[in-house]
């Protein structure tokens, strides 16, 4: 009987191993390249605005944002009168920052959109279009695909995408419906859909993800012309992170340059994604209502070695994201903050008024790079992050910078791209964390 065994355990160990090796070779590491919607790399550059209207822009799009997460919260800490039909308002939308390549179906077709850690659906614009904003590349037609699959109102699919959108519905075919709403007045509505993903690693190859449920969006408004949608990088279901989490061992990482590099920044998975090295903090995201954002603790920011607590110190008490340029703190919190930095810039800065009325603190720069900012540190919980000058002043005219930095009467709170610039922030989905490495991002 012994001799007889021989066979079934080497049959056996071979499986093993054989599951083994395609479970580390189903593993990936992939990098695609992030570009600045203000970039001259961007499809959206526009020469007829000069750079301070383009951080004008920036500045309006980023107190629109803050409405993303919870619509109805009349939280806008510059609340105006509505502007949204004025000749800038395409330019003003709050969809986001920074723009990535991807590819639907097969065969593919190549789109780019605007990343968002503070929302989990993919969609573009698609045929047929009820009410589109217009696009300047061409809209996907999903029947041309061959792997195209239509999502039952039925199915597991469609039930997760109720925790992933704004509102989750069926229709008369029993199709699929989604309806996201964002800030600003952006939204886009349509089916869900199921195609094959394509990504291209910045190194030359392709990654392809079958049977990746997306939006096809039928009815879309106030979104800019260069690009089709959004890339949903939240932490619910429906994510990008999210749906590629077994292949990328639910980690991905960015790293954010500065808004006129003519050079990319990165967006990293998997394997690609690990930040590591003794100059790395970690901080945990907080599970909260609603579950799509990335929630992290905010315990205290320091000016020099002069430390302001937020009191009381609340879990998951702000919200780290891609597509809010500037950093908003509850109100007491911004005034004690700004007086300690003022109270270091006027002994050597003069004061000036900032041209556009957005920014509160802002100092005449004399052509110098450096106007002498003070260290900012902010302490989040179990980590440290020391912000560069790059990360808290903004220079929004010629020889005028301001701090970037803005005071909200009430949650959520957010912590933006400005004070990301230049650091290598890492998502473990896994291990629930949050990770920040200095970086030069445009030589990664």
């Amino acid at each position: 009987m012994a001799l007889s065994s021989k066979p079934y355990t080497l049959s056996f160990t071979i499986c093993i191993i054989f599951f083994i090796f395609y479970a580390k070779a189903t593993k990936l590491g992939f990098t695609v390249d992030l570009i600045h919607r203000d970039s001259p790399l961007s499809p959206l550059f526009d020469n007829s605005t000069t750079r301070f209207q383009k951080i004008h822009n920036a500045l309006r799009r980023s107190t629109k944002r803050l409405n993303h997460f919870f619509p109805g919260n009349n939280n806008n800490p510059t609340a105006e009168t509505n502007q949204e039909d004025d000749p800038l308002s395409e330019l003003t939308t709050s969809e986001g920052e920074y723009l990535m390549a991807y590819s639907l179906g097969n065969p593919e077709f190549q789109t780019r959109a605007f990343i968002d850690t503070g929302s989990d659906l993919l969609w573009l614009q698609c045929f047929p279009c009820k009410s589109c904003y217009p696009q300047n590349t061409p809209k996907l037609e999903p029947l041309l695909s061959s792997t195209h699959i239509n999502v039952d109102c039925n199915s597991q699919r469609c039930k997760s995408a109720g925790e992933s959108v704004t509102r989750r519905s069926c229709d008369g075919s029993n199709m699929c419906q989604y309806e996201q709403i964002y800030g600003g007045g952006s939204f886009s509505a349509g089916s869900i859909r199921s195609d094959t993903l394509t990504l291209g690693s910045s190194s030359g190859g392709k990654v392809k993800f079958p049977r990746f449920i997306f939006g096809c969006g039928h009815n879309n408004s106030k979104f800019s012309r260069g690009t089709s949608g959004v890339v949903g990088l939240g932490r619910g279901p429906l994510s990008l992170a999210s749906q590629l989490s077994n292949s990328i061992e639910g980690r991905f990482s960015y790293c954010l340059v500065p808004s006129f590099e003519a050079s990319p920044g990165k967006l990293k998975f998997g394997e690609n994604a690990v930040v590591s090295g003794s100059d790395v903090v970690s901080t945990p995201m907080v599970s909260k209502s609603p579950p799509n954002y990335y929630y992290l603790t905010l315990e205290a920011m320091s000016v020099g070695n002069k430390r302001i607590g937020l009191t009381p110190v609340v879990e998951g008490n702000v919200i780290i994201d891609s597509g809010t340029t500037l950093t908003f703190l509850p109100q007491y919190f911004y005034n004690k903050l700004e007086a300690e930095v003022s109270a270091v810039m006027d002994r050597t800065a003069k004061r000036v008024k900032d041209p556009f009325g957005k920014l509160k603190l802002c100092y005449e720069t004399r052509g110098a790079e450096d106007i002498g900012a003070p260290a900012i540190t902010v302490h989040f919980k179990g980590a440290d992050v020391k912000l560069f000058e790059l990360n808290t002043f903004i220079l929004v005219e010629e020889e005028v910078e301001c701090f970037a930095f803005m005071g909200a009467s009430s949650g959520p709170f957010v912590f933006g791209n400005l004070a990301q610039l230049n650091w290598l922030v890492g998502y473990d989905l896994e291990e629930a964390l949050v990770s920040f490495k200095p970086a030069d991002c445009t030589k990664l």
